[in-house]
């Protein structure tokens, strides 16, 4: 049977885990070995951090969760800890690198790359989270507010009751978004097992290539794909001069579905290719020695082990291809998906800031129910403190 491990936003589920299925679940995580000191300060490899727990015994061994984004790296004199750079990948926003202390390997994310064989310093500043909590929790609330109050800000439900009137629009934007979700995981997970298993000067240049679109803008990709779709499109061109004739590609729900994939691919790759670059290749070659073909050795070893990776990519492909809005205006003609509504009702002809933020609460209910339901794989249960 499932067991739910946590319960709470997004924000506190990133930032607070409750033990390290959870920390590693949502994001990636380092967990290190740790003992809390007291209050809001424990003891790693050593080093004493401040940390944002309370409630542990003084002297608690715990599973320290730091998230790669949050370690600065600084001159090697400066830090708390000295680490090696042992790896370094560009991640299209950031760069991946791996780093060894102490027999712990760290994983960090920084916008600034550091020398393989390079000695630096590592240090961790937990309450710089407090900022992305209030740009992440305040806009929520409003949400919130606006959804449950009419234009004179007297409560009221009309808002929510009137969302039923988009319930055939909420099914067609879930099941557009499902099926690109799932065309997504077709394509994306073979790539990134191809990412993975290429050499490691190969890797970065592959996942460069992967990016590269994404540099461009959203609007001019999509623009791209109505040039290549209308009806006297590059493609129907094509296959009018070897005589197949003109097809109806632009307006439809293939054309929404072919821009939600193009666009939204790489947050399918990324995250699966992350969790198999981590992979103990020891495992592969036990897995030959005892007698596995290459059918067998993805079947058994590589696909669970790569299923945080595959959990990460459909909850970053399904949310935003469920409340896209541009897409569908663009290459659907006119087709309204949910994000569509929402647009419409806030920015749009039709001036509801209540209705919109109601029709979006829904969604984000949708959505956590959604990740809820996802967070049934796995059933690790160690105690944690988080950094």
């Amino acid at each position: 049977d499932g067991k739910i491990q946590q319960i709470g936003s997004p924000t506190d589920i990133y930032n607070e885990p409750q033990n390290a299925f959870v920390a590693d679940f949502i994001g990636e995580s380092n967990i290190i070995p740790g003992i809390m000191k007291k209050d809001c300060l424990v003891n790693i490899l050593g080093v004493d951090f401040e940390c944002v727990d309370k409630g542990f015994s003084e002297n608690e061994p715990v599973d320290v969760v730091i998230r790669p984004e949050d370690i600065k790296i600084v001159p090697a004199d400066s830090g708390k800890i000295k680490a090696t750079v042992d790896s370094c990948i560009f991640k299209g926003v950031h760069y991946e690198m791996i780093m060894k202390s102490d027999g712990y390997e760290w994983l960090v994310q920084s916008t600034k790359s550091e020398k393989i064989g390079d000695v630096v310093g590592i240090d961790v500043e937990p309450f710089e989270i407090v900022w992305m909590a209030i740009f992440v929790i305040v806009p929520i609330f409003m949400v919130i507010y606006f959804a449950f109050t009419d234009k004179s800000g007297a409560f009221t439900l009309d808002n929510i009751v009137k969302v039923g009137d988009y319930t055939e629009t909420f099914v067609d934007s879930i099941a557009l978004g499902a099926i690109s979700t799932v065309i997504c995981l077709v394509l994306g997970y073979p790539l990134a097992l191809i990412f993975s298993r290429a050499k490691k000067h190969i890797q970065g240049t592959l996942v460069l290539l992967c990016m590269l679109p994404m540099w461009m803008n959203f609007l001019l990709r999509t623009y791209a794909w109505m040039t290549l779709l209308e009806k006297n499109g590059l493609i129907n061109n094509f296959l009018e001069l070897i005589g197949i004739g003109k097809l109806q590609m632009i307006n439809t729900d293939g054309a929404i579905i072919l821009g939600m994939v193009y666009n939204f691919l790489p947050f399918m790759i990324i995250p699966i290719y992350t969790v198999m670059q981590k992979t103990d290749h020891r495992l592969i070659e036990a897995a030959q020695d005892l007698g596995c073909n290459r059918w067998e050795v993805l079947r058994r070893v590589t696909l669970p082990l790569s299923i945080p990776g595959i959990v990460s990519g459909i909850t970053m492909v399904f949310v935003p291809a469920a409340s896209t809005f541009i897409i569908s205006k663009m290459l659907g003609g006119g087709k309204m998906m949910i994000g569509d509504i929402i647009e419409m009702q806030i920015i749009g002809g039709a001036n509801n800031l209540n209705l919109g933020a109601a029709i979006s609460l829904v969604l984000m209910v949708l959505v956590l129910i959604t990740m809820m339901f996802m967070n049934r794989f796995g059933d690790e249960d160690n105690e944690v403190g988080m950094i």
